[in-house]
């Protein structure tokens, strides 16, 4: 004989109305999706942003990689101005060429320029070195929307916002503008020119989306926030002869 359950019984374990399935909004769904991804991209980028040596060799894969070049490219990070003397076959333009490619991924809307005293020379920077990591590193590839090495007009367009072009270090430049300044045989290039011309396109720093974030109340927490401009200066060691100099 089958046990009645009674509707006091049901009433007690909550079944004495009837199931209706939870309505799902799939609108929140993939805000809720959306969020976590962003909350985890943030977490990478963070990592990343510390660690731009490992972000060469565990996201972009390229290889080999060096411990030297690892710190060099580290402290081009950790410090507003820098400054390499490199004997030849050291990788001076391949590493800066590096460098101007992670900042411009891990930094959104980074505006880089590069100078020389002979411009074909910081042009070797996007023509070769640049073209030469688009090629073999498809996670770069995605990243750039337009590439033109060209001697008029050389400058790499990424998705995000950023961008690196190549300028003459003279009179004729004077209307960039950018975050990150890069001298190339910064000895070969008269000092005038980089303290009135090349200094002068760092006239506003980058300015992340977070800084305008506005709270509920009104407040903007972050309106503070300047983030600092970066100057690199690189040039060949150079051998003198000092009895000459006297």
């Amino acid at each position: 004989m089958t046990e009645q359950i009674s509707q006091k019984d049901l009433k007690r374990i909550g079944l004495d109305k009837e199931f209706i399935p939870e309505k799902t909004d799939n609108k929140s769904s993939e805000m809720k999706q959306e969020e976590k991804l962003m909350e985890g991209i943030g977490v990478w980028i963070s990592y990343f942003r510390a660690n731009p040596h490992r972000f060469v060799s565990e996201y972009l894969m390229l290889k080999p990689f060096s411990w030297f070049q690892k710190i060099l490219l580290f402290m081009m990070f950790k410090n507003n101005y820098f400054m390499w003397w490199a004997s030849r076959g050291l990788g001076k333009t391949h590493l800066t060429a590096l460098y101007c490619v992670v900042r411009c991924i891990l930094y959104p809307e980074t505006q880089i320029c590069i100078a020389s005293g002979i411009k074909a020379q910081a042009l070797q920077v996007i023509s070769e070195k640049i073209m030469d990591f688009k090629t073999k590193c498809p996670n770069i590839a995605l990243e750039i929307s337009d590439f033109r090495p060209n001697m008029q007009d050389a400058r790499v367009d990424f998705h995000n916002g950023s961008w690196i072009k190549v300028v003459a270090a003279n009179d004729n430049a004077r209307s960039a503008r950018a975050n990150v300044i890069i001298v190339d045989e910064f000895r070969m290039v008269n000092e005038d020119i980089i303290r009135t011309v090349l200094r002068k396109f760092l006239t506003a720093s980058r300015r992340p989306k977070f800084v305008d974030k506005v709270l509920p109340d009104g407040s903007m927490p972050y309106g503070f926030y300047e983030e600092p401009n970066t100057e690199i200066y690189l040039s060949s060691a150079w051998l003198f002869n000092c009895c000459a100099s006297k």
